[in-house]
């Protein structure tokens, strides 16, 4: 069987040239090449708009641009993921936030390591600038399997599983955050089991969000967070979630209660094999 496709998915909104330019170059490095490219540009400012198309036009890959009109202001993702989930026509997603710089290899290892397997694949990922960010984390630290949480700063999904579940619930544009957490768990209750691999890296760069911390983006937070509960009955689903955990340096694979001992083993040791080191974290 031949190794599946991979489209390279994110969405601009106001992003700088230079951290635009800065993540388009690294996909120029050894074992980062997709074989499709998918920018939406979701109420892009001028400027965002303009460094994106002459960053992501210079490439060999086909690349799809898709822009949402509207206020140039910023509102939640989840429908801009679903215009690029929909443009995308790959096997599998590599869905990114458009500020983190990728390591040399990570699409590579991205295929080794979902392959045609049911998986959701979560790289590490690490703040450029070193402040406490996660409790019980070093600083810098934001994802990666010492704390293994889904999140989107890097992560591969089967694109016909994403369809299936509907994408992102787009009742989560009238607030901030948790949409990713609603896909995910979706996603988890789909069937797939989820791989956190500290092989696949990158760099966030560091942004302030001062919009978060007005009265508007605080009750923008807890609308979210009311129909989070209201769907799951709480904000963190993943922590009462039943499962088993496979543990190898650099590695934890999430598999789901009921699965047989051998199919638990086969599933965690053959894309083992894919990498021997765990790589860097940025």
């Amino acid at each position: 069987m031949s190794a599946p496709t991979v489209s390279l998915i994110l969405t601009i909104h106001n992003r700088p040239p230079e951290v635009t330019k800065a993540v388009r170059d690294s996909f120029d490095l050894k074992g980062n090449a997709p074989d499709e490219v998918v920018i939406v540009l979701d109420r892009p400012t001028d400027e965002a708009r303009s460094a994106a198309i002459a960053a992501w036009s210079d490439t060999s890959w086909p690349t799809k641009f898709v822009e949402i009109p509207g206020p140039v202001k910023w509102m939640c993702p989840a429908r801009a993921w679903n215009h690029a989930y929909n443009a995308a026509t790959s096997d599998l997603l590599y869905q990114i936030s458009s500020e983190v710089v990728q390591v040399a290899g990570n699409l590579d290892r991205a295929r080794d390591a979902t392959g045609w397997l049911d998986v959701a694949l979560f790289g590490a990922c690490t703040n450029s600038v070193a402040r406490p960010l996660v409790n019980g984390a070093p600083p810098g630290f934001l994802a990666g399997s010492r704390l293994p949480r889904p999140l989107g700063f890097i992560v591969c999904m089967p694109r016909a599983k994403i369809l299936s579940i509907g994408g992102n619930d787009e009742a989560f544009m009238n607030g901030l955050w948790y949409e990713d957490d609603d896909l995910f768990f979706r996603l988890w209750r789909s069937g797939l089991d989820f791989i956190f691999d500290d092989a696949i890296s990158g760099v966030h760069l560091d942004h302030d969000r001062p919009d978060l911390l007005t009265p508007e983006g605080q009750a923008a937070i807890q609308k979210n967070a009311v129909l989070m509960v209201r769907k799951h009955g709480t904000t963190s689903p993943f922590q009462s979630v039943q499962k088993i955990a496979h543990n190898t340096p650099g590695r934890v694979r999430w598999f789901r209660i009921g699965e047989s001992r051998e199919t638990r083993r086969a599933a965690a040791a053959a894309p083992s094999e894919a990498h021997s080191s765990p790589g860097s974290t940025g």
